[in-house]
């Protein structure tokens, strides 16, 4: 009888075990911070932003680390959204166009456009700051392990952070010059 005992208990703990894995396995969209296609839409607004927003500094810009740092924010930031682009297209999903900003990009690019072009430079490196934190955080939710479902689109997210983190370093430098 105590052989039977432990059986069954030993029964129990094995199957109580495997509901605990089963339950940690991530099986669905609802287990990850974001879905692909937030991930993406999101991304791609804010590198779309940043490719616009060079546009302005090349007409609004009066100091030259201002452009440069434009210039080169642009490539980068172009490069990415091929990158995105690119996985985007193979995965089917829906990539908005240049234009199609989120609110919030929308809103800096009507903060660039509007500002006083005595004020442009500082007002273009504090949106950088912010836009640029904001990346950083939505690519370091991304790569994390429960941050976006596709293991692609996570990977792009873990690779192309310390890019991302180099330019948000930039930018704060860029403000702190010009104040």
């Amino acid at each position: 009888m105590c052989l039977h005992n432990q059986f069954f208990k030993l029964t129990i703990v094995f199957l109580g075990f495997c509901l605990c894995f089963l339950s940690c396995t991530k099986d669905s969209e609802n287990d990850y911070e974001m879905n692909n296609q937030n991930f993406v839409t999101i991304a791609s607004s804010n590198n779309n932003f940043k490719i616009l927003a060079n546009e302005i500094a090349k007409t609004k810009g009066r100091a030259e680390i201002v452009t440069a740092y434009g210039n080169e924010m642009e490539r980068a930031y172009s490069i990415l959204q091929l990158d995105i682009k690119s996985l985007a297209d193979s995965k089917g999903w829906y990539l908005p166009e240049t234009t199609d900003l989120m609110l919030q990009h929308k809103r800096y690019l009507n903060a660039l456009n509007d500002a006083d072009p005595l004020d442009f430079d500082r007002k273009f490196a504090q949106i950088m700051v912010a836009s640029h934190q904001e990346l950083v955080a939505h690519f370091e939710i991304g790569a994390r392990d429960d941050g976006v479902r596709d293991t692609n689109l996570r990977r792009l997210a873990a690779t192309k952070l310390p890019l991302l983190k180099t330019y948000l370093q930039r930018a704060a430098e860029l403000r702190e010059a010009l104040n």
